[in-house]
């Protein structure tokens, strides 16, 4: 077998160890599920070890695996690394690289990136921008912003803050389709979810006031969406409701009345922010004095603070 087909083996198996899905593991890998399977297939045999376990969820990793994803990791990283031209390879060890959701990547990081870079102009920064939840970092990952919660040693995670959300829809939608007067009258409409609702069937909405009151709503959408910014834009065109736009993406079409706020007294639940790194290697000065940046202009943007996100957690069995 040829290395470069043992690397293709190795990156088929950290894919589907972070997407947890042959479907999602196959777009993103441009292959099939077939492929992937028989990739899976072929790679165990070769180790000799079972990587997955044996009961639900079907992909999660055995006792083996978990021990073989961090050499795994390694082996990739190195080959990467390696696989650069010769004349390329010190200037490609500067790069900073970075991890983020593309809608968060699109609103707030390469904005900062720039500014970043007119401060710091002999930065080099590599910006990855991800699909859907991510719960293990890419083989070449300085810094990864993360909105999902991952539970794993061989990471540092620091916590950034929260983006607070909104529910909108364009005039001409409601026109149409009429304005929900209840959290009740949204089972009525076309729902416009993101990235953390494609596989969950319901989300969670809170009273704005003193006294909190909670609401699950049903979420079964026409229109599948795999982040916020592909749901800002279906409001903005009338396909419906928009329930988790991000609110410092949306100030600007609500102002200029392309989109109206749905239900303002309740808020749906703000999604949370961290910043993860690996314990693996330690952070370079150059990751750190673009993590403090990051930090700063975080804590710049009062509309990034949002409501406590704790105030949800006791709600959301």
């Amino acid at each position: 077998m040829k290395i470069i087909d043992e690397i293709v083996l190795l990156e088929t198996f950290l894919t589907l160890v972070q997407e947890q899905s042959l479907q999602n593991a196959a777009v993103r890998l441009l292959t099939t599920k077939s492929t992937v399977s028989r990739r899976i297939e072929q790679l165990e045999s070769k180790i000799g070890i079972k990587l997955f376990g044996e009961t639900a969820p079907k992909y999660a990793l055995s006792e083996e695996g978990k021990d073989f994803v961090t050499q795994a990791e390694i082996l990739v990283k190195e080959y990467r690394r390696i696989a650069v031209p010769w004349d390329l390879q010190a200037k490609s060890r500067q790069f900073i690289h970075i991890s983020c959701p593309y809608s968060l990547g699109i609103t707030l990081l390469i904005p900062w990136v720039t500014r970043y870079r007119q401060i710091h102009p002999e930065a080099l920064i590599d910006v990855g921008l991800t699909l859907g939840p991510v719960f293990r970092l890419p083989a070449l990952c300085d810094l990864r912003f993360s909105d999902t919660k991952v539970s794993d040693e061989r990471l540092f995670s620091e916590r950034l803050g929260l983006m607070p959300r909104v529910m909108l829809a364009s005039p001409e939608y409601l026109a149409r389709c009429g304005t929900p007067r209840t959290p009740k009258d949204l089972t009525a409409h076309s729902l416009l979810g993101s990235r953390d609702l494609v596989t969950h069937f319901s989300f969670l909405l809170r009273r704005v006031g003193e006294h909190s009151e909670f609401v699950k709503i049903p979420f079964y959408p026409s229109i599948r969406l795999r982040d916020y910014t592909s749901a800002k834009k279906a409001a903005l065109v009338g396909a419906g409701i928009a329930v988790h736009a991000l609110m410092h993406d949306t100030v600007q079409e609500v102002q200029k009345g392309e989109l109206v706020r749905v239900l303002p007294e309740w808020e749906p639940e703000a999604s949370a922010v961290s910043l993860l790194w690996p314990v693996s290697h330690p952070m370079s000065d150059s990751v750190k004095v673009f993590r403090d940046y990051i930090f700063e202009q975080w804590q710049a943007q009062p509309i990034l603070l949002g409501p406590n996100a704790e105030d949800f957690s006791s709600h959301a069995g």
